[in-house]
């Protein structure tokens, strides 16, 4: 399925967020012998954190649940809309009684020889029939 312009957009600045991500982490990795310092103070302070660390990031959450949630929604809806106009496949059977119900039905006892003398041409069989029943 397509996608809408809004979900292109919104994919968008997931995308840049994540290079951003990566920038960040690049550049922690490079600063982290700058860090050690700072490193064993927090350590040192780990309880203290912990009453801060507990506290739920609302700012974030609210993000995920506007950004990310209409997109996943979106992608299970036009998931749900590309099986459900999938179309149904009728045999090559059902079709050549139907056809014979509405044009000859004294031919409908014949349908499993029709099928048997054009198999591997049914394509070919129905566009015979069309043309012989229909254009009069």
């Amino acid at each position: 399925t397509q996608s809408t312009w809004g979900q292109q957009y919104w994919i968008s600045r997931v995308v840049d967020m994540a290079r951003g991500l990566a920038k960040h982490q690049k550049k922690q990795r490079n600063s982290d012998d700058e860090d050690e310092p700072r490193e064993r103070e927090r350590v040192r302070n780990r309880g203290k954190d912990q009453e801060t660390s507990s506290k739920i990031n609302w700012k974030a959450l609210l993000f995920l649940v506007l950004v990310v949630l209409p997109g996943i929604a979106g992608a299970v809806m036009g998931a749900f809309d590309f099986f459900a106009a999938a179309p149904r496949q009728v045999s090559h059977r059902d079709r050549l009684v139907e056809f014979y119900r509405e044009h000859n039905p004294s031919k409908l006892a014949e349908v499993d020889t029709v099928l048997k003398k054009y198999k591997g041409r049914e394509d070919e069989m129905f566009r015979m029939l069309k043309k012989k029943y229909t254009d009069h």
